[in-house]
């Protein structure tokens, strides 16, 4: 009798989860629509804004390729080794879950990258405007040669401000434009000065002798603040990457043991308590010795 009804409490409770995910059903599955929707529409703008064919198919292929790659090629990885199908099917599901945001990661990655690069030209930019309005050339005759001059990311937005502006938007609708695409702080500066001195009048060579003197000073003291933390950077890229380094050293030298953090139930959940761990720290110490100016 009482075998009878432990048997009839847990049945009872999954009928009643099955009912509530049931009543459930469409809200969530709009909800995960929306949310999937969402990925791709930001998939397709930050492959625009890199530059980076974003055809349909590209979109789809950066969305599903990573995760079912990464996600069947464990699970068949493990299974060929020999491994359980439970350790692989969780490991499978792991590296899956990843694979579904990895790319997010990596358009980011690439994005703040080109954006760092796009800061470095910014001066070399605002030198050669200048230098091209002192001796006498139009604001426009300016843009061009700075583009000819300096290559991309740098001369690739600037095309494409010149490409609107010829398509009918104004100067200043064209700026406005490239400074919601390029989110950098002195390009924003810069925008605002063309954008304010266009209306009002005023002497554009001495605004970028300006901007050039200010955003340089800057960048030397984020320079001497990134040669202070650089240490503490170093420090945790070691000790993040020791135990890696230490596995494969082990792996190395006892295969037959090492393989069953791979292949087992417990050795999984250790490697990605492990991972978990190293990944937390490094974020930590990023943290710590970042250092905005």
């Amino acid at each position: 009798m009482q075998q009878g009804f432990a048997f009839l409490i847990p049945a009872l409770a999954g009928v009643a989860i099955f009912f509530l995910i049931l009543d459930r059903y469409d809200a969530v599955e709009q909800r995960l629509l929306r949310r999937y929707q969402h990925r791709l529409k930001w998939f397709a703008a930050m492959l625009d804004k890199l530059f980076l064919p974003h055809g349909q198919n590209h979109v789809y292929l950066l969305s599903y390729g990573p995760p079912i790659g990464l996600g069947l090629g464990s699970f068949s990885a493990i299974i060929l080794l020999g491994g359980g199908l439970l350790p692989a099917a969780i490991l499978g599901m792991v590296l899956g879950v990843l694979g579904w945001f990895a790319p997010v990661v990596l358009l980011t990655v690439l994005y703040k990258l080109r954006l760092k690069k796009f800061d470095e030209q910014l001066t070399d930019a605002l030198n050669l405007m200048g230098s091209s309005l002192k001796a006498g050339l139009s604001f426009l005759q300016a843009l061009q040669i700075m583009i000819d001059e300096i290559g991309a990311p740098l001369s690739q937005e600037f095309k494409l401000l010149l490409a609107e502006h010829r398509l009918g938007s104004s100067l200043e609708e064209a700026f406005n434009s490239l400074a919601a695409r390029i989110l950098s702080r002195d390009l924003t500066i810069m925008v605002n000065s063309i954008v304010i001195l266009r209306e009002t009048g005023g002497d554009l060579t001495e605004t970028f002798d300006t901007l050039y003197t200010t955003i340089m000073g800057r960048r030397k003291v984020e320079g001497k603040i990134s040669a202070l933390t650089s240490m503490g950077m170093a420090q945790g890229v070691t000790l993040s990457t020791l135990p890696i380094v230490l596995g494969l050293a082990f792996y190395m030298m006892q295969p037959e043991t090492m393989i069953k953090m791979f292949t087992t139930l417990p050795g999984i959940g250790m490697t990605i308590l492990a991972l978990a761990l190293i990944g937390v720290g490094m974020f930590a110490i990023i943290k710590v010795t970042r250092i905005d100016v």
